[in-house]
């Protein structure tokens, strides 16, 4: 009986604190859940971290793509940068040997880490792309993201390249694998991201 008690508190406020964050439509291609300790990339080329969850604070440490981080929770506090509404997510990472914690937007970091040896591909959104056209007379927007992958090597980056898609059902998850260059000459890897979603 003090089993189940037990079990049903500790659902109760999981269940609690996940409720507590509002429902960030824009953030759920990163398939991060807020209760979940995930590790992910830095995917802005530079990133401030935050002591408190707002931008009110002076930055207290700086981060670049394709550093190490971990992502211990998140704030309700929301911010919207470059037309992508998200929250603040509170992190664990290392710098010059030392653990630290601070805070940091969700859309500074990556979507799921991709490596192959001492190389990372950071993948993220970076931005909305949405356009408008007009059907049957009348003007609609064609929702979509920016999607950038940046390929990273000893702390620079090395390329970059893009690609648009749509922000429907389609875009609910993302994931990403990095293959062998599959004897193809002058390719030492190749990247595939896709995104996806339930019909």
């Amino acid at each position: 009986m003090k089993t189940l008690i037990l079990t049903l508190l500790t659902v109760s406020s999981i269940i609690a604190k996940g409720q507590s964050i509002e429902n960030f439509p824009d953030m759920r291609s990163w398939g991060i859940y807020y209760t979940d300790t995930v590790e992910r990339y830095i995917f802005a080329d530079t990133a401030y971290i935050r002591i408190s969850p707002d931008t009110k604070q002076s930055p207290i440490d700086t981060l670049f793509a394709g550093d190490n981080i971990l992502v211990t929770g998140a704030s309700p506090n929301a911010l919207t940068i470059r037309g992508i509404k998200g929250p603040w997510l509170k992190i664990k990472y290392a710098k010059n040997g030392e653990e630290k914690n601070g805070y940091i937007w969700q859309g500074l970091i990556s979507c799921t880490p991709l490596r192959r040896g001492d190389v990372k591909f950071v993948f993220g959104i970076e931005r909305r792309a949405d356009s408008l056209y007009i059907a049957e007379g009348k003007k609609e927007n064609l929702r979509r993201y920016l999607v950038r992958l940046k390929v990273v090597q000893n702390g620079k980056i090395v390329a970059s390249s893009s690609l648009i898609t749509y922000d429907d059902e389609s875009a609910n998850f993302c994931d990403g694998k990095v293959m062998s260059g599959l004897g193809l000459t002058n390719v030492q890897n190749m990247v595939v991201v896709s995104f996806n979603g339930a019909a």
